[in-house]
Order: structure tokens, then sequence, then C-alpha cells
């Protein structure tokens, strides 16, 4: 029986037609850092174009260079919570200004002291008996304590003095009107002061005395009246709405007209004058960011006080029953008058006086604060929290 021969070859399959291979393309390989020229490596179309940044040649008869190793991708969250500099800024900026008006309160005190050490010194109580030396007096320190750290502010910061004392043109016929509604709703800010003056003395707290001396000569009165009627407005008007507002309003003009309204109250310490400063304040601020124009504040402030000093020395100026009359007819009639100033500006200055404006470059450079953020920002302010203990004390005092 035949037996098959066995062969050892493999088996190998009948080969099929030849198939179309891709033409080979030479691309030189990107040279690596230090090299002039690179290897050319053949490239395959269907594979990605090498790029420029490798930093090894490929390997001799490689189709392709490898890609490097992917870069680990930042983790999308931070453990560390980033802090908003909105509010770290509003709430610094809280504190210098808290800071500045505690140096207000130091100053004068400081002031008054070493007046008090240097007639004692001398032995003598005189400028205490001459009634207009006290004037005087008092006078000089006005502008001294108030005006002397917002100055000092300005200069040791080099702050630019056009975009925190602004004068803007509003014109004669708007800021007549601007000026005597401003007045109107200081003056109406009397009635709130009252109430709380009352609420006081129900519970056994003392008036508070003023601390202007009694005037006795019409010397007196047209002194008292430069200094409180020109001087202090001037001083007042530099610090709070041209300074301290100013340095809050980057951070939202809201922001700055209440807090810097709050602050102005708080820095006259009584009760009773918080109140009524406060709520003109907010007034005179709103004024000077509306119409960036420091001059319609000042005016207001001045005829404010003015009206204060005729009011309180209405028995040396007018008979008696002139000065009563004078009492509670000249306050209604400017209030009035007020009243008819805010009704022809919401007739001809509607949109000019009231309409919403969209942020200033000069001074707002960042998105606004909002109330929350606001109210957040004044009280992790530590230093705002030392002028409200100056209130305190102040309240305190009357109790005494």
């Amino acid at each position: 029986m035949n037996q098959p021969v066995y062969n050892p070859a493999p088996y190998q399959p009948a080969p099929y037609p030849p198939q179309p291979q891709p033409p080979q393309v030479q691309q030189p390989y990107p040279a690596c850092p230090g090299q002039a020229g690179g290897a050319p490596v053949p490239f395959s179309p269907g594979y990605p174009p090498q790029g420029a940044g490798y930093l090894s040649p490929a390997p001799a008869g490689a189709a392709f260079a490898p890609y490097p190793p992917a870069v680990p991708a930042a983790p999308r969250f931070s453990a560390a919570q980033q802090k908003d500099p909105r509010k770290t800024g509003g709430r610094r900026a809280v504190n210098l200004m808290s800071l500045l008006i505690l140096l207000q309160s130091l100053l004068m005190v400081g002031l008054q002291l070493a007046v008090m050490g240097y007639s004692a010194a001398v032995g003598s109580d005189l400028i205490y008996r001459d009634n207009l030396a006290l004037i005087w007096l008092t006078l000089a320190m006005s502008p001294l304590s108030t005006a002397l750290p917002f100055l000092a502010y300005m200069l040791v910061g080099k702050k630019d003095w056009s975009s925190y004392l602004r004068f803007e043109k509003t014109g004669f016929f708007t800021g007549l009107l601007l000026v005597f509604a401003g007045l109107s709703l200081c003056l109406l800010a009397d009635y709130p002061a009252y109430a709380v003056e009352a609420l006081l003395e129900s519970f056994g707290a003392s008036s508070p005395s003023s601390a202007a001396p009694q005037i006795a000569s019409m010397e007196e009165f047209w002194l008292e009246l430069a200094g409180i009627a020109v001087l202090v407005p001037l001083m007042e008007e530099f610090a709070f709405r041209g300074v301290l507002l100013s340095g809050l309003r980057r951070y939202g003009t809201g922001f700055a007209v209440v807090a810097s309204g709050l602050l102005f109250g708080m820095a006259h310490m009584s009760p009773v004058s918080v109140v009524f400063a406060s709520l003109a304040g907010l007034v005179m601020g709103f004024l000077y960011a509306k119409t960036n124009n420091l001059w319609l504040t000042v005016a207001v402030h001045a005829l404010n006080n003015a009206l204060s000093v005729v009011l309180n020395n209405a028995n040396l100026l007018f008979p008696p029953q002139t000065a009563a009359l004078l009492l509670d007819a000249l306050p209604l009639g400017f209030v009035g008058l007020g009243a008819l100033s805010l009704v022809l500006l919401l007739i001809f200055r509607r949109r000019q006086t009231f309409g919403r404006k969209g942020p200033d470059p000069v001074v707002e450079a960042r998105p606004p604060l909002g109330p929350g953020e606001s109210i957040g920002c004044m009280v992790k302010a530590p230093m705002f929290w030392g002028v409200a203990g100056m209130v305190l004390v102040g309240a305190a005092i009357l109790f005494l």
C-alpha cells in the first residue's frame, strides 16, 4: 500500500492579487533643540503631521514619531476659596475712612487738652471768660481737626485731586433747584432727630449741651456765622463728600453714599446729632454722586448752618415777637421752597436728576457692591465699630 510522502514545507495558501499601496512621502523630521536640521522620516497619510517641539528624533525606520506624554491638567477647583477683591477692597476702604474719623476726634480732644494745659500753666482763664476769644479758638480748631487727617491721606497717598474733588457744571437753574431741594430735605431731618431726643429724655437722658459759645454781640454773631456757615461747610464737605465718599465710590456709588452718610453722622457723636447728620449726609452724598459738583453740597451745608445760627440767635437779631414767628415760619418756608424745587426738577430735569446713570469711569473701575455685600463690608470693618463706639460713649454721657 502506497503511503503519502510527508512534505516538511509549511502550507501556504494561494496568494491574493497584489493590492495597491499608498505612496510613501518623505517629510523632514523637526530638529531637536541644538540641531541644525532633522533626519527625513517617512510619512504615511492618515497619521497627523508631526509638529514642532519634540525633544528626540524618531527611531530609524519608524513611520511616524510618537507624541510626547500628555501633561496632567490642573484641578478644576482650588482647595482654597478665592476672596472677592471687591469685598476685600470695600472693607479696607471703610476701615481706612473710619480710622481718619477716629483721628479727627483724637485731634480735637488733643487740641482741647493742649489749650487747657496752656491756660493752667500760665495761670489764666481769659480764653474762657472772653467770649470772642473762645469763638476764635473754636473756629481755629475746626479746620485742624476736621480736614487735617483727610488732607494727610491725600498727600501721603499721592491721590489724584481731580478724581476726588469734582466741580462739573450743572447749569445755574438746575443747580439752584437742587440746592433748595437738598436744603428742604436736610431741614426735614430735624423731625426724626427731635423724636430721638424726646425718646432719650423719657428714659432720663439730659439734653445735649451745645459746644458753641453763647452770642452776646453782633460782632460775635458775624464771627460765628462766618465760621459755622462758611468755614465748617468747606472743611466738612472736603473731608466727607470730597475725600471719604470718593474713596469709597470705586466699589459702588450706592455703597459710598450710604457708608459716607453713616460715618458723617457718627462723627458728630451725640445721638441726636447722629440722626440728623446721617440723614443730611445721605442727602448731600446723593447730590454729589448725581452731579459731581462739590459746590452744590457746600451750598446746601452752608445754608443749613446759616439758618441754624440765625434761629439760635433770633432774639439778638429781631424783636421778641418777630423772633418767635421766625422760629416757626422760616424752616417751613424753606421746606415749601424745596418742595416746589423738587416739582420743577421732576418736570424739567427728571432724566438729568433722577435718571439712572452708568458707572462713572473716573471713580468706578469695577462692578459695584450689592446691598448685602455693602452691609457686610461695614459690619466686618473693625474701625467702623470703633466709630460706633464713640456714639455709644456720647449716648452714655447723656445719662450721667
